[in-house]
């Protein structure tokens, strides 16, 4: 297997060669240029070319939000297969603020983050549980500025974790099973080699053994400049994100079947 040369290349939502052909995707000629610069910015060609047999991949989570992207993938690479890894939301959402303070993108306490996030999406018409722990209404209030259309679904935390809502765009263009496979996460941590063949079986590439240090490795990219952070969220708080999450976890199980419900009860 060949991966892109960048840990997360973003081509499919904000290349500017994608961006500026983007309504003119149905001539041949517009999606022959953005076919050939996404290769080449992102691939050894000569390699490629030398192993026809490679199967050449990248990893950009963002297009999951990007409901254009699917759409843009189907058309300028209709041959790739799909692969979606979800994590209890949740603890996803724990995990992403932790990151975002790690890295200075962000630099509010989790209560203020998350109460933000709970007014921006009242306001949008969502329906949030009335007894917050963070008392969102006091805490944050809705500002000029504020995360609110557009922004609340890619930089904000709580929405990230609606998975279903995120999927209906890809299951549009892309077969689930045959050209899109939805893993999770907890699942490739409790068995990473039945995820792995999984995955292997799924692309069509012969099972490999892989060693424990692969495996276990970590393959994000660290900085000398992030700062160590951790913080306590109460029970109380978890269990109201729970009972957030709970009727788009159920949506998420109808759209992709019954092993999906109840898994992050």
């Amino acid at each position: 297997m060949e991966s892109s040369h960048y840990f997360e290349p973003h081509f499919f939502d904000f290349n500017e060669v994608m961006l500026h052909y983007r309504q003119r995707l149905h001539e041949e000629e517009a999606v022959c240029k953005v076919l050939r610069t996404y290769l080449q910015k992102n691939f050894n060609l000569k390699r490629l070319k030398k192993y026809p047999n490679l199967l050449a991949f990248e990893k950009t989570p963002s297009y999951v939000l990007t409901p254009n992207a699917p759409a843009r993938i189907k058309t300028i690479v209709p041959w790739a297969k799909i692969i979606v890894t979800l994590r209890d939301p949740v603890d996803r959402l724990l995990s992403q603020h932790k990151m975002t303070v790690m890295r200075k993108w962000e630099n509010r306490t989790f209560e203020e983050t998350l109460a933000e996030d709970i007014n921006v999406m009242r306001h949008e018409g969502y329906h949030i549980p009335l007894d917050d722990p963070v008392n969102a209404t006091m805490l944050a209030p809705i500002r000029p500025g504020a995360r609110v259309l557009r922004k609340y679904k890619t930089e904000g935390m709580l929405y990230r974790g609606c998975y279903a809502r995120q999927l209906l765009p890809w299951l549009e263009q892309y077969t689930l099973g045959t050209e899109l496979l939805v893993i999770r996460y907890e699942e490739m941590k409790s068995d990473p080699t039945k995820a792995l063949n999984r995955v292997l079986d799924f692309v069509g590439a012969p099972r490999y053994e892989f060693p424990a240090d692969a495996i276990n490795k970590s393959y994000s990219p660290k900085s000398k400049t992030w700062i160590d952070y951790s913080f306590e969220v109460s029970d109380e708080t978890k269990n109201y994100l729970k009972r957030f999450y709970k009727p788009y976890n159920d949506e998420l199980a109808a759209l992709l079947g019954d092993e999906w419900k109840n898994v992050w009860d």
